[in-house]
């Protein structure tokens, strides 16, 4: 009995160093995609991101009819070409498989000027169905978007894990100033173990504190954010908005750089840039 117990244990184990690669390999797939649509989404691509949908997909959003159809999405998506999207950005959280097929779940941002000029500040959660096509390419087959309110009436910092080493950065930051919340991180980042650190939660609130006018938390949580993750586009993209927000012209100019030298396909901030120049 203990032989055919440890028999088990065995082919267990064996079975799971097999899988745990694969899934893993799929996983970064996905946030590769997932990284893609932002991208398309940010330069208003929309052809292309209506590409990435199956021919019989689904998008839906919160108390709309489901659009179904990869020519119908086209079309739905065309209608948005006067909307100038400023900021665009998904945070995976959890991604379920079974087979050639996933469903990836998080939260999303984004900011929006609308053809008026007003500018839209949007946060929701996201759960999007993928499937493999021919063994090849990962094709959205469902997307399915819930709005919040509005990013200026969203305590996002609330919303995390309390072992979230941004949230605890920022709630130290908020009540005990710059110096001790840097000295927390410092031991924070030694003990991953028990925390855990991700970039996007550091950069969405940075955004938060940015909405409530925390002009010192706001800098500071996303200069962090570049010294965390240092090869990170993004983060420096960011940090060089919130820059030029408060008026620091000079040092945004070299912080949307570094961005760019980062990413070269950073339109916005090769746009900025050029504004700037």
């Amino acid at each position: 009995m203990k032989k055919k117990a440890l028999l088990i244990l065995g082919i267990a184990v064996i079975f799971s160093l097999c899988i745990a690669p694969k899934i893993q390999a799929q996983s970064q797939e996905i946030d590769r995609s997932m990284n893609h649509y932002d991208h398309l989404v940010l330069k208003g691509s929309y052809d292309s991101i209506a590409n990435m949908f199956t021919a019989d997909a689904e998008l839906k959003g919160e108390n709309q009819t489901p659009i179904v159809g990869r020519e119908q999405i086209r079309k739905l998506l065309r209608s948005f070409k006067d909307a100038n999207v400023l900021k665009y950005e998904t945070y995976p959280r959890h991604t379920l498989f079974g087979g050639d097929s996933a469903i990836q779940s998080g939260s999303y941002m984004q900011v929006v000027r609308i053809e008026n000029g007003d500018t839209l500040e949007l946060a929701g959660q996201y759960e999007a169905t993928w499937i493999k096509e021919n063994g090849k390419d990962w094709m959205l087959k469902k997307m399915y978007t819930h709005h919040y309110r509005n990013l200026k009436e969203e305590n996002y910092i609330n919303t995390l894990p309390d072992n979230s080493i941004a949230k605890q950065f920022g709630k130290t930051i908020l009540k005990k100033g710059s110096k001790q919340a840097s000295a927390l991180l410092t031991q924070l980042i030694k003990d991953t173990a028990t925390n855990y650190l991700k970039e996007a939660e550091f950069n969405r609130i940075g955004y938060s504190f940015l909405n409530m006018d925390k002009k010192e938390e706001a800098l500071r949580i996303f200069e962090v954010n570049t010294q965390l993750f240092p090869t990170s586009w993004n983060a420096f993209d960011s940090y060089g908005e919130a820059l030029l927000k408060y008026g620091y012209k000079e040092q945004a100019i070299k912080i949307y750089q570094k961005s760019v030298a980062l990413n070269p396909n950073n339109e916005n901030g090769k746009k900025v840039l050029q504004q700037l120049r």
